[in-house]
């Protein structure tokens, strides 16, 4: 149960990278992007590392039991 939350954990990291440097880009490219999209990529963020947190949280005390 702990390597496949480790493995969940990891790919979260790397999606939340990948979000991360589209965010950069489409800000960085101005406007061809439009705001609702840079909204939406900003929404997934957050929300892929509040999963995140949630599942170091579960791996915190699924170590300490």
């Amino acid at each position: 149960m702990e390597s496949l939350i480790n493995i969940a954990i990891t790919i979260l990291l790397f999606v939340i990278i990948i979000i991360l440097l589209t965010g950069i880009v489409t800000m960085a490219l101005g406007g061809r992007f439009s705001p609702h999209f840079r909204n939406k990529l900003m929404r997934l963020r957050v929300y892929a590392q509040g999963i995140l947190i949630l599942l170091i949280g579960i791996a915190l005390i699924l170590t300490w039991l």
